[in-house]
């Protein structure tokens, strides 16, 4: 579907304003205050009503303009072309749905075009603003759901207050551990009322008996009051016929003296109407004289008046040229100002190839390929080229860098080995370096042994005196044991025990040999070697010292040496240095090669698409992105050229078919004109004439159908006038006789009459007093003869009895009713079970309430899930991909989590960040990439457009660039209309799709 005109009759501060050739992205653009939420509200009313006056919203009523309201005519594949007209009438306007075949309709129609679809629906889904990029914090994956379902099927949150309202509605009904819910109310009762019925059933028996006897007495007072109604309906009417009698009497009389009168007729009111008739005859008879004269008078002017026939004939056909008037000095205007259009675009054109410098016809330029893949494609080759440029600054300030470390290493080696001592000197100092380190390492061995002597000599000391004690505990107990064992044997022997005196002896030997057998070769031996091995090697060393006293050089040699080392370190670490560095000069030689690989793939193919365009690439000073953008709208000027030239074409043609139809008409008309000016004021002067002979024409044939209609009346009133006297003589039966007329007979029959007329009045009096009693008066023979006050007097003695028989039993009923009452103690076993299945029937339709709730809660939820499923899917997909184009591939996924807070999106490293976590601006992508992905999976056969408000302010200017882009990118498969106040954002738009909206003139420019 796409809005193609808007036709504003009056709307807030806009009147008689008309947008015609509405493009898929139609941009309206204008500072604060021209109209920008005046046309937009004017699109939301034609389409679904205005607001009413009890709604908070505004109604835009005009202020200088009575006529509020407008057309938009819209194109739709279902459709087609279709006009709607909203004007004020009733709440929401009266509205007119033309079709293009002429077919007109109600707004029944349109909700069927609109698809049932209402305001809140169109503005959640299709428009949208600042004011809806607040909430996307507050959303999850279960609300993202029902958020989406909700707008794309009942808008903003009407799905969660329904799911909400649904659950309240349950609970109102039932829950499971409630209290005062209908149903737990129902049920505790009906609970009650089983232990009263089982307590009634108890005393069922007695009662049952009760109720048959109360059962006999009740028929019994039936039958009575029957007799007592008999009764009295025949008191009635025996009193009755008593009070008729006279009537009946005086009616019989009436009858005889109607018979005697005989029948005849006479009309109603006969004489009355008589002398009427012939009042009215005389000024009829009169005023048809007077209309005789007045038509033959008329015929005379009408003879006297003349006028053009092929006027008359062709008077449609004349009109419309004669307007052609206006329509040709439009044309005239249109085509100049086509013409001036013409030679603008034709000077833009020249300016394009000029600056382009192209080899290509027009014709070749309109089959130029300038699709978006092209120009991305362009586009990303600029990009890369502008790259290599900066790659190779880079490696320019590489090349130098790693050069200059490169010379600077060379250099800093050749300082290092000039200080280089040369072999043979450096030979002679390391053999001093040897003795010296010799000598040092003696007198170094020497103070060591020294050391190891004194410790020795002190260990020696310590260990004899330790040896000394240990050997003394051994000797002490090698005794002890010896003499127990001793005693032991000496005291086994002599109480005969030879085995255990044996033992004893053998293990008082070994006790006493024992330190023997323990003794081990002495520590002190042992110390006293190691000390003597250490005083030896000290005065060896003492000898070597003794040898090399007066061999070593002095301490500068060794410095030297010592320095040629730091120099032959510091050489290898240069050496490490440069080879890195010259490792590193390779790589940027390397990196220049394959810069120069990819600088050169990127020219040649930029020179193909130039030499492709017809441009030379050597001559181009500008870049190919240029070149392109000045391509495309050189081919959009060129279609611009053509359509103004066959424009101009069409309005030549038009003016000279018409100026030719001007002059045929002038030629039949006898007349000669210089120019089609001429001819319409010719044209239209004799209309005007002809028009005023016709008007005459007209006037004096009306006067006379006027006066021949009123003769022709007249005539017709006299007749009917005579014919209603006729027919009152024909009702009379009056007949014309010589000696009396027929008048006169008919006065004598008027006086029978009324003699007749008053006997009947009174017999209709005596029928209306007798009308109720019809019956009676149709048996007044036998009746009459019976109504007499004896009779009366019999029937109230029978009417006594009956009454008193009544009485006996109503007593007897009376007592039985008491009885059931104490049976019943509170109420009867009936009433009770009645009242059981009653309560019974109420808690089944109460759950049968709850049900239909509880289903439509699981279908709901059914819903919500499916959707979240299958289509949720589906527009997150596009959203994410929409989200990448905004962000440059910054942010690739919009991701939900069931139990977290919000949206998360996800950058392109990887990191998760929430909605709130990120700039606003990205906030309000993610939002706007949720709503266009919604709204693009919206009714796809035949798509709504899109209204946008100002929705991109917190946008940098390159994701307003993208934004731009993403807008024409939708607007191929629906239309997209841009409401906005910011100028930066023009040079991205094609100017073609832009209005301006002007404040002070209250007009639209585009």
């Amino acid at each position: 579907m796409k809005l193609m005109e808007l036709h504003i009759y009056g709307y807030g501060k806009l009147e008689n304003l008309s947008i015609t050739d509405m493009d898929k992205l139609q941009v309206f653009f204008g500072e604060n205050e021209t109209g920008k939420t005046t046309i937009m509200s004017f699109i939301h009313s034609i389409l679904f009503g205005f607001p009413t006056k009890v709604q908070n919203e505004r109604r835009f009523e005009p202020k200088m303009n009575s006529k509020y309201g407008g057309r938009i005519i819209l194109q739709s594949e279902t459709h087609g072309t279709v006009s709607i007209e909203r004007v004020k009438g009733k709440a929401a306007g009266d509205v007119t749905v033309s079709y293009d075949n002429g077919r007109i309709a109600d707004e029944s129609e349109l909700r069927k075009i609109l698809r049932g679809m209402d305001k809140n629906y169109y503005q959640s889904v299709f428009s949208f603003d600042l004011d809806g990029l607040q909430n996307l914090h507050t959303l999850n994956e279960d609300s993202i759901g029902r958020f989406l379902l909700s707008t794309g099927l009942m808008g903003s949150d009407g799905l969660l207050a329904a799911e909400a309202k649904l659950q309240k509605e349950m609970e109102a009904r039932f829950k499971p551990s409630g209290q005062k819910p209908q149903i737990n109310v129902m049920l505790k009762e009906i609970k009650e009322i089983q232990a009263k019925l089982k307590k009634a059933d108890d005393l069922q028996g007695s009662y049952n008996t009760m109720i048959k006897q109360r059962q006999e007495n009740e028929r019994e007072l039936n039958v009575i009051r029957m007799s007592i109604e008999k009764n009295s309906e025949e008191l009635i009417k025996m009193e009755q016929l008593i009070r008729l009698k006279p009537l009946l009497e005086e009616k019989n009389l009436l009858q005889r003296k109607l018979e005697s009168l005989g029948d005849f007729s006479f009309p109603q009111d006969g004489l009355q109407r008589l002398e009427q008739f012939l009042q009215l005859k005389i000024p009829i008879e009169a005023r048809i004289t007077s209309l005789q004269t007045k038509i033959a008078e008329n015929e005379e002017k009408l003879q006297r008046l003349s006028y053009s026939k092929y006027l008359v004939e062709n008077r449609e056909k004349i009109e419309a040229i004669a307007d052609e008037g206006s329509v040709l000095g439009k044309l005239d205007k249109d085509w100049m100002k086509v013409t001036h259009q013409l030679q603008i675009t034709e000077r833009e054109i020249g300016q394009y190839m000029q600056e382009l410098s192209t080899s290509k016809t027009r014709e070749e330029i309109i089959q130029l390929d300038t699709s978006a893949f092209t120009k991305e494609t362009v586009k990303e080759l600029e990009r890369e080229k502008h790259r290599l440029k900066n790659d190779r600054i880079q490696l320019d300030a590489k090349y130098k860098r790693v050069k200059s470390n490169l010379e600077l290493a060379e250099a800093r080696m050749a300082e290092i080995e000039a200080r280089l001592l040369p072999p043979v000197k450096r030979s002679q100092l390391e053999q001093m370096s040897r003795i010296h380190e010799s000598e040092t390492e003696n007198a170094v061995r020497s103070a060591m042994l020294e050391d190891q002597i004194q410790g020795l000599r002190k260990k020696l000391k310590s260990t004899a005196s330790k040896e000394k004690a240990r050997n003394n505990r051994v000797l002490v107990f090698s005794i002890c044991g010896a003499v127990l064992f001793g005693l032991l044997a000496m005291y086994s022997w002599f109480q005969g025990d030879k085995l255990l005196a044996l033992s004893g002896f053998v293990m008082a030997c070994i006790t006493g040999i024992m330190p023997s057998f323990f003794k081990r070769e002495s520590l002190e031996e042992d110390i006293r070697r190691e000390l003597a091995a250490a005083e030896a090697e000290k005065a060896r060393i003492a000898q070597n010292l003794k040898q090399t006293i007066g061999r070593t050089e002095t301490e500068s040699s060794l410095q030297l040496l010592a320095a040629d080392d730091e120099n032959q370190r510091l050489i290898l670490a240069e050496r490490y240095k440069k080879e890195e560095r010259q490792t590193a000069f390779e790589t940027v030689i390397q990196e220049f090669e394959n810069w120069e690989k990819e600088w050169k793939t990127v020219t040649q193919q930029l020179a193909s698409f130039l030499k492709s365009w017809g441009l030379n690439s050597d001559a181009v000073k500008i870049p190919a992105e240029t070149a392109f953008e000045l391509l495309e709208k050189l081919k959009t000027t060129i279609r611009e050229a053509e359509e103004l030239k066959y424009e101009a074409s069409r309005i030549e043609n038009e003016m000279e078919e018409q100026t030719a139809r001007i002059f045929e008409v002038a030629e039949k008309l006898d007349a000669y004109v210089k120019n089609w000016q001429e001819g319409v004021h010719l044209i239209k002067k004799s209309l005007q004439e002809n028009e005023r002979q016709l008007t005459k024409q007209r006037q004096f044939s009306q006067e006379r159908s006027a006066l021949k209609e009123e003769l022709t009346d007249k005539e017709r009133e006299l007749k009917h006038i005579e014919a209603e006297i006729s027919g009152l003589f024909d009702l009379a039966s009056v007949s014309d006789l010589a000696s009396v007329s027929m008048e006169e007979e008919f006065r004598n029959l008027a006086a029978l009459a009324d003699e007749r007329e008053q006997a009947e009045k009174r017999q209709e009096l005596i029928m209306l007093q007798l009308k109720d009693q019809e019956d009676w008066a149709a048996a007044d023979t036998k009746l009459l003869q019976k109504a007499n006050s004896f009779t009366l007097e019999e029937l109230q003695k029978e009417r006594k009895r009956l009454f008193a028989s009544h009485d006996s039993n109503l007593e007897a009923l009376s007592a039985v009713k008491h009885e059931l009452e104490q049976l019943e103690q509170g109420g009867t076993y009936d009433l009770l079970l009645h009242l059981y299945h009653e309560k019974k029937a109420e808690i089944n339709e109460e759950a049968k309430s709850w049900a239909k709730y509880s289903i439509a809660k699981r279908l709901l939820e059914k819903t919500v899930d499916k959707y979240k499923h299958e289509r949720l899917p589906l527009i997150m997909m596009h959203a994410e991909r929409y989200l990448e184009f905004l962000t440059d591939g910054e942010y690739k996924k919009i991701l939900m989590e069931s139990e977290g807070d919000g949206v998360y999106i996800q950058r392109k490293d990887g990191f998760t960040f929430e909605a709130s976590e990120v700039s606003r601006g990205t906030a309000e992508q993610v939002y706007v990439s949720l709503r266009f992905a919604l709204a693009v999976h919206t009714y796809e056969d035949d798509p709504f457009p899109i209204i946008i408000d100002d929705s991109f302010v917190n946008f940098d200017s390159r994701r307003t660039a993208n934004m731009i882009s993403l807008l024409k990118q939708i607007s191929e498969t629906r239309q997209v209309i841009f409401f906005t106040c910011h100028a930066h954002l023009l040079p991205h738009l094609n100017q073609s799709g832009v209005f301006v909206l002007s404040k002070t003139t209250n007009s639209i420019q585009g």
